[in-house]
């Protein structure tokens, strides 16, 4: 429910914004006409020409009339903002430089955090790579010394047999590819993940954490692709206020502009 004081306040704002519009609204007719003859006008000849200057002058002069008059309508409000502005900056920078300084010591903290996952990350990886190739040396021996095997028993029997030396040597040969076929690749061990830290959250429901992006900062300008330069405008327009009339790749031309000026 609206106390007296904020239906006082209300009611104020409303006489004030229907004092303005009446004070604009005296315009508005004859911006009205302006608008619509000039619309409407053609100049052909020096007669048509000083029409259109009149007309020109008058919208001129109109729009600074109701630019002074909303200066002049809104004076108070923005003195009365700037002030709250004023007040308000008073109370936040130092809450903002607080907020700022707290940040860069959590980041910091966080950061150290992370570089020491990331040693331990980096550890069990070595480690797990470490036991992955001993379990590789030991199963390579292994089937090193299972195709020995295969093939020293392979050459017993084929003498036993009083083979031919041809047929020992295919006889160990096919011994040694079916143990090669029949060999058991070492278990593919992964290294264990350490995860990030959990988010921290305070009694008082605030979290903070991190949002990583990407950065950057121009070393060298020499090697900079061309396509990631921007013109330098203001130089440009400087140059040619200067008196420059010629620009590779620039195209430097007159424009002719009509301007109004009214008597003061």
């Amino acid at each position: 429910m609206n106390t007296t004081k904020e239906i006082e306040s209300a009611s104020e704002l409303t006489l004030s914004v229907i004092k303005a519009q009446t004070d604009l609204t005296v315009y508005a007719n004859e911006a009205k006409q302006i608008c619509f003859e000039a619309e409407d006008l053609e100049v052909t000849d020096d007669n048509q020409m000083q029409i259109a200057i009149t007309f020109g002058g008058k919208a001129k002069a109109i729009t600074k009339n109701i630019e002074t008059q909303r200066k002049k309508t809104i004076e108070g409000a923005s003195a009365f903002i700037e002030t709250i502005n004023k007040m308000c900056k008073i109370l936040t920078e130092p809450l903002r430089l607080a907020e700022a300084a707290t940040k860069n010591k959590i980041n910091i903290y966080q950061i150290a955090v992370e570089a020491e996952r990331q040693r331990q990350q980096e550890a069990a990886r070595r480690a797990t790579q470490e036991l992955q190739d001993k379990l590789r040396r030991e199963m390579e021996e292994t089937n090193r010394k299972a195709r020995e095997e295969a093939s020293r028993k392979a050459e017993e029997e084929a003498r036993l047999r009083r083979a031919s030396e041809a047929e020992i040597v295919a006889a160990k040969l096919a011994a040694q590819e079916k143990v090669i076929a029949q060999a058991v690749e070492p278990i593919v061990i992964l290294p264990p993940v350490i995860p990030p830290k959990p988010v921290p959250r305070t009694e008082s429901g605030t979290l903070a954490y991190q949002v990583r992006s990407w950065k950057h900062e121009v070393t060298d300008e020499s090697l900079v692709p061309r396509h990631y330069m921007a013109i330098d405008e203001k130089k440009i327009r400087e140059a040619i206020d200067m008196g420059l009339r010629e620009l590779p790749g620039v195209r430097i031309y007159e424009e002719v502009e009509t301007r109004f000026r009214n008597r003061k």
